[in-house]
């Protein structure tokens, strides 16, 4: 039902799309399907922004789903943010001990990396475009980030975003050069199977929200809220009220199944940070996204932007002869 907002959305950058992707970039992408482990994925075509990235089977060790839209297919493509969560450099996976689903060939060469990466001093210049979160102003501060501590979150994964879920955080991963720490990040109502609910997310990520907003804003929150009087959790000031996206306001959004149709949309509601984004001309059953842009994005960019579904006209009566 929500889509996280960031001030951020609004910078020039955003806009007019500054690239650090190429055609046929490689890099490793979180399987949807089975987020406990990354796949190579290359980039298929850019718009501003986004890159529509996709799994070669001669680089993937698995059999492919006919129904998973990151494998090459003709008939769906798969769409993301240069700054999305399911990104992540080469080498990754090796770096960190992830599980990768990979041709042997591949596994040797992103070790190789890894390895490098662990050797080099001054990784710390390089830049890094695997968060969507703003430079520290300090890069000395430490954040504090321990294994088991809990806060609450909008599964990225999940097809519908109407709620919150008690999340815990499985394990810090590193990740030279950054002040701030993947996690590792486990999160349902039970505590159970945590090897199916594992997502590596940055500790910056707009998907996390500190224990007290669901409750804040009326949002429903899956889970035991018991837990939170005896559990160690996450602190931290709640956001303004005060949105650049008012209610009314319109923009173009990405659908949520099938990412690459872009459609105008218009801000429903918004609780916190988060938006209500409801697609015009369609049911509110639909009002989810992930993904926001603009007016006037896709005709700078030469992207088809998909048109409001037209109402139904009523049948037309026969006239009795």
């Amino acid at each position: 039902l929500f889509t996280s907002y960031c001030k951020s959305w609004l910078t020039l950058h955003l806009f007019l799309g500054f690239q650090t992707y190429l055609v046929n970039d490689l890099l490793e992408l979180l399987d949807y399907n089975n987020s406990t482990r990354v796949r190579p994925a290359r980039v298929k075509k850019v718009v501003g922004r986004r890159i529509c990235v996709h799994v070669r089977e001669i680089d993937f060790d698995g059999e492919a789903d006919d129904e998973d839209r990151q494998v090459v297919n003709v008939d769906s493509e798969f769409w993301v943010d240069q700054s999305s969560f399911y990104v992540f450099h080469v080498g990754w996976a090796c770096y960190n001990n992830y599980g990768l689903g990979s041709t042997k060939e591949y596994k040797k060469h992103a070790q190789r990396i890894a390895d490098a990466l662990s050797k080099v001093k001054l990784f710390a210049r390089i830049p890094i475009y695997f968060s969507n979160a703003a430079v520290p102003r300090f890069q000395n501060v430490s954040l504090g980030w321990k294994k088991g501590m809990r806060f609450e979150l909008m599964d990225p994964l999940a097809q519908m975003f109407n709620e919150l879920r008690v999340a815990s955080v499985l394990e810090v991963l590193k990740v030279r050069g950054l002040v701030f720490p993947f996690l590792s990040i486990f999160s349902t109502s039970t505590f159970s199977h945590v090897e199916t609910e594992c997502i590596p997310l940055h500790c910056t990520s707009p998907f996390m929200f500190p224990v007290g907003y669901a409750r804040k804003y009326n949002i429903h929150l899956e889970g035991p809220n018991a837990i939170w009087r005896s559990s160690s959790c996450v602190y931290g000031s709640l956001p303004s009220e005060c949105l650049f996206l008012q209610i009314g306001a319109k923009l173009e959004a990405s659908d949520m199944c099938e990412n690459h149709l872009v459609c105008p949309a218009t801000v429903a509601a918004h609780k916190g940070r988060l938006l209500q984004i409801h697609f015009d001309g369609w049911e509110d059953s639909y009002d989810h996204s992930s993904d926001i842009f603009p007016l006037g994005w896709c005709e700078m960019h030469g992207y088809k932007l998909e048109p409001p579904k037209a109402e139904e006209e009523p049948p037309k009566k026969k006239r009795k002869k």
